[in-house]
């Protein structure tokens, strides 16, 4: 959705409209039916509003307007979670409480980016077409992150966690927000330090290179931050003691976001989609594997290691195997 011609701005409402709209509807319509009408509309509404979000984030990082797309995501995570746990400490929070918050969180971002003005009235409007596998690539991506949560979501699964712990279920998705936590800072830190941190190789040799640009600290203290940003998370749980045991695997999968991510930008600035798609498609498929047999086997328990593995698998894969030939991914 970036262009390097300054000039030029692309139209993310009529894209949201033809191409993130009639998708959303499906989807929505498909949740409504395995879960709630709370839910479908919860999703539909925030899919829209934060598909067109992300778009206008990625044009205004482009133009170096990195606090203003800074303070777009404070006001959605941090602001739904702050907002939350601010109302828990005086009533009781319903399922529909917390959809209605992470739905305003989401139009709280969206009004902030629609306030900004970059001067869009001088600029040349031009329509956006992503090829095919641009859109592969986020469906796989979105499985990489969220298999277990998917399957998690089943009924039979859900029903099989919660007859061997009653609390199972309310444990493992609280550990599963810090993960996201963790992708939320991410993206704010990643929009300064992916524009200098990439993996730079030949093509076709798979001995590459990072390029840390003098970002080592962020690079090698993220780990450490996480660790440590993990203990007080923990210390928020108010229901029985949370095994530690139980804590490493969504650590994993914490530490991973932020090379995983690496990867991914790095691949597809320099238009390697084939070889990102193929390490994706593996890494999901054992990730498949691993819950056909961890699922049955450890009664829904061993689903948390299944991501932290995929997120590996993927990195491993990336720098062990050509990246292909690179090729245009915008037009």
């Amino acid at each position: 959705m970036v262009s390097k011609d300054e000039t030029l701005s692309f139209m993310a409402g009529e894209y949201v409209l033809t191409r993130v709209l009639p998708l959303t509807m499906i989807f929505s319509v498909s949740v409504w039916f395995v879960f709630s009408p709370l839910a479908a509309i919860s999703i539909f509404f925030t899919i829209l509003l934060d598909s067109h979000s992300i778009m206008r984030m990625a044009d205004l990082n482009a133009r170096r307007r990195y606090a203003l797309t800074a303070i777009g995501n404070l006001l959605n995570y941090p602001m739904f979670f702050f907002v939350t746990f601010v109302i828990a400490a005086f009533v009781d929070v319903t399922s529909a409480t917390i959809a209605a918050i992470f739905v305003l969180a989401s139009l709280a971002r969206w009004l902030w980016l629609q306030s900004v003005d970059v001067d869009r009235q001088r600029l040349k409007k031009v329509s956006c077409r992503v090829s095919l596998g641009m859109g592969v690539q986020q469906a796989l991506n979105y499985l990489l992150f969220r298999i277990d949560q998917i399957v998690l979501g089943t009924t039979f699964v859900s029903l099989v966690t919660f007859a061997k712990s009653p609390d199972y279920l309310s444990k493992y998705l609280f550990l599963a927000k810090f993960p996201e936590l963790v992708a939320g800072v991410m993206v704010i830190v990643g929009t300064v330090v992916f524009r200098e941190v990439r993996i730079q190789r030949p093509v076709h040799w798979p001995g590459g290179h990072a390029q840390l640009d003098g970002h080592s600290l962020v690079v090698w203290g993220a780990p450490v931050l996480i660790l440590l940003g993990s203990v007080p998370y923990v210390m928020l749980w108010e229901g029985d003691p949370i095994e530690s045991l139980f804590v490493v695997p969504f650590l994993v999968h914490a530490i991973c976001i932020f090379p995983a991510n690496l990867v991914t930008y790095s691949m597809i600035r320099q238009g390697c989609l084939s070889g990102l798609l193929r390490n994706l498609v593996a890494s999901v498929m054992i990730g498949i594997i691993l819950v056909v047999v961890i699922a049955p086997l450890t009664h829904g328990t061993g689903l948390a290691w299944v991501v932290g593995i995929q997120l590996g698998a993927f990195i491993v894969l990336s720098y062990l195997l050509p990246w292909g030939d690179p090729r245009k991914l915008y037009a």
